[in-house]
């Protein structure tokens, strides 16, 4: 005669729980992949907003020894790690001290005069960049990143003053 405990109840019972694996599997599965796909996504845009500091700080430099606007994209297209130069939008502005008035001037955009630029040593100098960041996931994650788009536009800010020439050694001009 059988036990109560290995009597018919538990043949049924075990195909029920047969398929409550694959239940459960099929109900976290998105979840699981929606947090890996989020993790990949947001470390993959920390290392383009980094890429885009460094960049804005390279051209900062680049500024505050006095080069002209197209030195300065070239300074930026040699120092982009990661990002793709040519979808970097730029922008370059210059303001004064004016001393009378003790107050800084308001924004110009930065013009090229020969070979430098038209800011005087002294003037703080300011480097905007925006970059389109292009998601992996596109529109799985663009909905909560984006808006819905797939791409994600980031940018980057470095102000600086603009340096006094130095006098070459050899010639006593500035370099």
């Amino acid at each position: 005669m059988r036990s109560p405990a290995t009597s018919g109840r538990t043949e049924p019972q075990a195909k029920v729980r047969r398929g409550t694996a694959t239940v459960e599997l099929a109900l976290m599965l998105p979840g699981l992949l929606m947090l890996l796909f989020g993790m990949l996504e947001l470390g993959l845009l920390a290392r383009s907003t980094t890429a885009l500091k460094h960049v804005a700080n390279e051209a900062a430099g680049a500024a505050a020894t006095g080069a002209a606007p197209s030195n300065i994209d070239a300074r930026i297209a040699t120092s982009a790690p990661g990002l793709r130069p040519e979808m970097i939008m730029r922008s370059y502005s210059r303001r004064t001290w004016g001393a009378f008035a003790g107050t800084w001037s308001a924004w110009r955009g930065l013009v090229p005069s020969g070979t430098s630029s038209d800011a005087a040593p002294g003037d703080q100098v300011m480097v905007e960049l925006r970059y389109p960041h292009r998601l992996v996931v596109g529109r799985l994650l663009g909905g909560i990143l984006g808006g819905g788009r797939d791409t994600v536009t980031l940018s980057a800010t470095a102000v600086t003053v603009r340096k006094r020439p130095v006098p070459s050694e050899r010639t006593g001009e500035p370099r």
